[in-house]
């Protein structure tokens, strides 16, 4: 059976691939080829190299970052019913909840999604604070650095059409108001350190927490 995380490397190596489609001789070879493969549409493909390659990057960051969201939601659900005194001890149930629910179990379920669900509505650096002192997973400074900028990378590109805002202009390379794109390499890299980063924090989660996926 594969577990949560051997999941997610497989999910991150399709977008090896995917990326592959940004190199100019694939959009070439797409123009080549727009009548026949998009008759109904002949526009589908951006009109210069730029933004389609433009496209690619981002879409393949939205997707890693998708991917690692997802993870961890599914993580933190599997901590948080294996160990459901780490959950908030003051917050009220309603009653429709109690009786809506078959058993025990399936009311910890509930009430630990909606308190995962409260946690990703947060920042990203209130996020990562959390899963470092709540959940003692490891994380470091440097990820924790580089979580939050691709977060606000990953806002601009949905919610402000790949401009940088105030917040992600802190950094080097982004001017805020001015469009960017993120290169291939640099999601690959991304890429890299969610893989090296999940395989730390899945261990911690086994051997902090004693998940284990292949029990249940």
């Amino acid at each position: 059976m594969k577990t949560l995380l051997d999941k997610l490397i497989d999910q991150l190596d399709t977008l090896i691939s995917f990326l592959a489609l940004s190199r100019e001789d694939v959009f070439q070879l797409l123009n080549d080829h727009r009548l026949a493969w998009f008759p109904e549409n002949k526009d589908a493909l951006p009109a210069v190299y730029e933004n389609y390659r433009k496209q690619i990057n981002h879409s393949a960051l939205l997707l890693g970052y998708s991917y690692f969201e997802s993870f961890l939601n599914d993580l933190l659900l599997q901590i948080l019913c294996k160990r459901p005194q780490m959950l908030p001890k003051a917050k009220k149930i309603d009653y429709s909840e109690i009786l809506n629910s078959a058993n025990k179990e399936t009311l910890i379920v509930k009430i630990a999604q909606r308190e995962i669900h409260e946690l990703f509505y947060k920042n990203m650096a209130d996020t990562v604070d959390e899963l470092q002192n709540k959940f003692n997973l490891s994380i470091t400074d440097e990820e924790k650095n580089s979580l939050i900028l691709i977060s606000f990378i990953r806002n601009c590109i949905i919610h402000n059409s790949s401009r940088a805002d105030f917040r992600l202009a802190r950094y080097d390379g982004f001017q805020e108001g001015h469009a960017f794109e993120v290169s291939t390499e640099k999601v690959h890299g991304y890429g890299l350190l969610l893989r090296s980063l999940v395989r730390r924090i899945y261990k911690d989660a086994q051997q902090k927490h004693g998940i284990d996926e292949n029990k249940q």
